[in-house]
């Protein structure tokens, strides 16, 4: 039930704080009464929609908020509804707020790309592209749309929105979501062209599709528990093992190639941030973070 019912406002971020400053402004309330009364059936429609829809999905043995997308067009049209007059002119609280969220939100995408240039020093020049681009645009939108009040004020949040979930997706998920499938594919494929079967040892299940798939479905993955005795592994000539399974076993007649890494998020810890003094600090709560992966191929004259 907390899914779905705080989905309306977690995912229309940030207007649904502004709709919510409506509810509690007295200045506002009389607007917002009199918009109701006026699309009665409107709103009935699109809450009776997202409603059906919250009943619906409540007792599955799963809750994922993209299951009430088949509403939220209707929703975005409702919250537009209500916020294009209040930018327009509007005179309350919210509409105070209106006329300087755009500020507020440029000022983020300010920051966000700095940060992000800044990290990227230290994990990957991928980042510093998309902060370099972030602040780049953050800086056209100032200049061309920023400036004109009204309308262009919505523009200009949204924009930055979008500009937010671009370089989320298109920079820093390459890094922080590093898949090391490719660079496995690859390096199988200069020893070995047609079908073939490897072992995996504290691999995601995530990554075995994008080996599938990458491999044209050549290459069979067997994920194999770390306990796995170590006969058994010795049977692939290809393995795959996290850098915490590496450390413990470490068999005679294989070479070992690390192969990419990915990140821990479950272990970070907000208080971790406290401790940062220095770059030195910074530098080690990052690789702190990744797991390393390797690739272990066996040798043609394993050794003795």
């Amino acid at each position: 039930m907390f899914t779905y019912s705080f989905a309306i406002v977690r995912d229309f971020l940030p207007w649904s704080f502004i709709f919510i400053l409506l509810l509690v402004a007295r200045r506002d309330k009389d607007m917002i009464s009199h918009f109701f009364s006026e699309h009665r059936e409107g709103c009935i429609f699109i809450l009776g929609w997202y409603i059906s829809l919250c009943l619906i999905f409540l007792f599955g043995n799963i809750d994922r908020a993209r299951f009430l997308l088949p509403a939220y067009p209707l929703v975005s049209a409702l919250y537009a509804a209500l916020l294009v007059p209040l930018a327009s002119y509007g005179k309350g609280l919210s509409s105070s707020v209106l006329r300087h969220i755009e500020r507020i939100t440029l000022t983020v995408c300010l920051l966000f790309g700095l940060a992000l240039a800044v990290a990227g020093m230290f994990i990957d020049a991928l980042l510093i592209a998309g902060g370099i681009l972030t602040v780049l645009v953050a800086a056209v939108l100032y200049a061309t749309v920023f400036r004109r009040r009204g309308i262009y004020g919505l523009v200009t949040v949204s924009l930055c929105i979008i500009l937010l979930f671009s370089i989320t997706e298109n920079f820093v998920s390459r890094v922080i979501y590093s898949s090391h499938a490719t660079h496995v594919v690859r390096t199988m494929r200069e020893h070995v062209k047609g079908p073939i079967e490897i072992a995996a040892v504290d691999l995601s299940v995530r990554y075995l599709p994008q080996i599938n798939v990458l491999s044209g479905g050549q290459i069979t993955v067997y994920v194999l528990e770390s306990d796995m005795m170590p006969d058994k592994l010795k049977q692939f000539k290809f393995i795959v093992v996290s850098e915490t399974f590496k450390k413990t076993y470490n068999p005679d007649g294989y070479t070992v190639q690390e192969c990419g890494y990915s990140y821990q998020r479950r272990q970070f810890k907000t208080r971790s941030l406290l401790r940062i003094r220095t770059v030195g600090d910074l530098r080690r709560l990052i690789l702190g973070l990744q797991q390393r992966y390797y690739l272990l191929i066996k040798s043609e004259s394993p050794q003795r």
